[in-house]
């Protein structure tokens, strides 16, 4: 029986809020209505419970101050950081799936990991980005407000479950990133409020639906249709396709550049332009900023506030209060305008360091005309996957101005648009609601992760019999002819010794020719495919298949459960297609898995090509012999001339007392045309089948040490999609 305290937590680009749900297990089976038990929290630098702060702080006598300290005295506060929330990835270089891979796993072990095994994740500009994460998270829980609220509602509690968004498109690189990021802050360091706490990722999209879901009558849908989710935050905007049972598979869509902080980039521009209308005011705000840079960010944070008071407010205005500069009023209408007439793309590019390409992309669009074309891409894509949308949930405080559902209600005219009440509180309640949810699941995400470190890893390593059977019979004959060619090209006489026959054919065998040979080959692609795809991702369905029928989850075909498809998805009698991410995130699994495979195997073919090499010379060289001796007068002078002896001492001693010199020997001579051709093409073929190529692959493959590190790349990358798949079992679970 757990007793347990959920904190939501949503730091978002623009604003920030935390929620609190103090729970009992008793209190999930209840059956009443979760929402109803959420406590809004009051957070730094508000004094009504509830309430976001901008996500912006900066520091005063060296302690860190947030918004209302930063617009009643900017002058006096320094390094404000604003809207610093970003999908980590984008301060990474190009990354391979393998080296993707890699951080992975670094960032599973404890602590940040350092610049010599990871200079990607030690870069200034990554720095700076969690730098700024910890800063302000520290800033809030640490703030003696907060402390006395989240202790008093964890008073009689076992446990602090800090659950923190994420937007829903992040690779599982980036949230776990952000959430190494967190685990550096106070409410990663497993105890807080002298509780023991812990630190869970959820994504935004699931949380803002389970917020609404309890509010909305989302769960009596058509039969076969979804529940689109429109988050629309400060800088992005991210769109998604739920099933009332809050599966999020579907389909995800988002715009990076898209979001309500352009609107207030505009306003900016408007207010400086007012400024400069007076040349001493305008004087004054230069002198400012060249004592104190980062006071520009105070003005948009000012900007942003008089925006929210325009759209939150019946009158339609808002006031900027800016230093000691004359206020000024800015109406709805005016900032519906803007939106629909000025171009987006330069405002980006001066603000945020938008790239030219994009730039070019975007052309002289307003904002509204942009977010027009996204959502109806939007509504084109879905609809090709089969995607019925019923409902429409709009979220997030951006959500709140005025063209938004106009624009929305253009694209989905036949939905019901559910506009939230309070757009800033959704994503934060939800967070909090995951928790609970989650520990219904619990038990089967505890059995899932023992399936994924034992039962998943013995199934690999146990197919990887048949890789290597397939593998051997596609690979050996590629070999079989290089060897082949050059046995010949040495009989012929274009190579003049078997030392310098063996030496071509190391040539043609490096690391790199065999990689690429490998991968060009459409037959060892298919055979890496059919391994992956139906014997692997096969035998990991049926393992997930035994864990949904444990927990009475019977809904799911081995298909669907199939980690290496993509999976279709059906509704009522409407089948749902999987959407190109989808298709793409699968498709990227199989390549790294070839690509895996393919770096392990070549240089174990490639160390089974030189054994084999000191044995096909050695061997031709016996059988040379055997034949010389076998070929009277002609054979004798030949053997005496590679022994370096006359022909009487030969016959006087015997041949047997040369036997080892003339073996080595007649590994460098160039022996004359008669004597190559003793080795007939029957010879050939005889010395090349007891060279037995395909068995010493194949051996080689299954050796313990080759198969482990198969296994255990191979695992890295399977883990992840093993997870991702197992949601929506988890889903299931939960929606009881």
């Amino acid at each position: 029986m757990w007793n347990k305290l959920f904190v939501g937590y949503d730091l978002g680009d623009g604003e920030t809020i935390c929620e609190s749900l103090p729970l009992k297990e008793t209190d999930l089976n209840s059956g009443g209505s979760l929402i109803s038990l959420v406590n809004d929290m009051t957070m730094p630098d508000r004094t009504s419970a509830g309430q976001a702060i901008p996500t912006v702080y900066g520091y005063q006598d060296g302690k860190v101050v947030f918004a209302s300290t930063i617009e009643s005295d900017p002058v006096q506060v320094q390094h404000i950081h604003a809207s610093f929330k970003r999908c980590p990835s984008d301060l990474l270089p190009s990354l391979s799936n393998e080296r993707a891979l890699e951080l992975r796993a670094l960032l599973e072990q404890k602590g940040w990991p350092d610049a010599g095994s990871c200079p990607e994740l030690n870069t200034p500009a990554m720095k700076e980005f969690a730098s700024s994460i910890v800063a302000f998270t520290n800033g809030i829980f640490e703030h003696p407000q907060m402390q006395a609220s989240i202790s008093s509602y964890a008073k009689e509690k076992d446990e602090i479950v800090f659950f923190v968004g994420h937007p829903t498109r992040w690779s599982p690189l980036d949230v776990a990133i952000y959430q190494k990021i967190l685990e550096q802050s106070v409410i990663g360091q497993q105890v807080y409020a002298n509780r023991p706490a812990s630190l869970a990722m959820g994504a935004e999209s699931r949380a803002a639906f389970l917020y609404n879901k309890d509010l909305a009558s989302v769960t009596t849908l058509p039969q076969g249709s979804c529940v689109l989710l429109i988050d629309i935050g400060s800088s992005t905007i991210d769109v998604t396709a739920l099933t009332a049972d809050s599966r999020n598979c579907q389909y995800h869509s988002g715009n990076n550049h898209l979001g309500a902080r352009s609107i207030d980039y505009m306003i900016r521009d408007w207010y400086l332009g007012e400024l400069r209308k007076d040349p001493e005011d305008w004087a004054v705000y230069q002198a400012m900023v060249d004592m104190n840079p980062s006071i520009s960010q105070a003005l948009t944070l000012a900007c942003r506030d008089a925006k929210e008071k325009a759209y939150s407010v019946a009158s339609g205005t808002g006031t900027i209060y800016f230093l000691e500069f004359h206020p000024k009023k800015i109406h709805r209408d005016m900032l519906d305008q803007f939106a629909r007439t000025v171009p987006l793309a330069p405002l980006l590019k001066q603000y945020v360091g938008l790239g030219g390409e994009k730039t070019a992309d975007m052309g002289v669009a307003s904002w509204c005309a942009q977010f027009t074309d996204f959502l109806t891409q939007c509504k084109v894509d879905m609809e090709k996957l089969g995607i019925l949308v019923q409902r429409v949930i709009l979220t997030g405080s951006a959500s709140r101005m005025t063209f938004v559902p106009q624009l929305v209600k253009q694209v989905f005219p036949a939905e019901s648009i559910l506009t939230d009440t309070d757009p800033a509180k959704s994503i934060a309640k939800g967070l909090a609601l995951i928790g609970p949810f989650n520990e219904k699941s619990m038990a089967f995400q505890q059995d899932l992760e023992k399936m994924i470190e034992t039962a998943v890893p013995a199934t690999v390593d146990k197919d990887i019999a048949q890789l290597a059977d397939s593998v051997s019979k596609i690979v050996a004959p590629k070999i079989i002819e290089i060897v082949k060619s050059r046995m010949l090209e040495w009989r012929s006489g274009k190579i003049k010794t078997l030392k310098a026959m063996t030496e071509k054919i190391q040539d043609d065998c490096t690391e790199a020719s065999l990689t690429v040979l490998l991968k060009n080959n459409a037959e060892y692609n298919q055979a890496i495919r059919h391994w992956s795809v139906d014997i692997v991702g096969q035998d990991i369905a049926m393992e997930l298949r035994s864990l949904c029928t444990k927990y009475g989850v019977y809904d799911f075909s081995l298909e669907n459960l199939n980690v290496m498809k993509a999976p279709s998805v059906k509704i009522g009698k409407v089948k749902i297609n999987p959407s190109e991410d989808v298709i793409n995130i699968v498709g990227g699994i199989i390549s790294m898995i070839a690509g895996i495979v393919t770096g392990i195997l070549t240089p174990v073919i490639l160390g089974v090509v030189i054994g084999l090499l000191s044995y096909l010379s050695v061997n031709l060289a016996s059988a040379l012999l055997m034949l010389l001796l076998a070929t009277p007068v002609a054979g004798l002078v030949i053997l005496a001339a590679i022994a370096g002896v006359s022909v009487a001492v030969l016959t006087a001693n015997g041949v047997n007392a040369f036997k080892e010199a003339i073996t080595e020997n007649i590994q460098t001579y160039d022996l004359p045309k008669m004597a190559r051709n003793l080795l007939n093409d029957q010879k050939i073929e005889k010395s090349i089948q007891d060279m037995n190529i395909q068995a010493k692959i194949k051996n080689s493959m299954l050796e313990e040490q080759t198969r482990q590190k198969i296994c255990k790349s191979v695992m890295e990358g399977l883990k992840d999609q093993i997870r991702a798949r197992a949601e929506d079992i988890k889903y299931v679970i939960e929606s009881r």
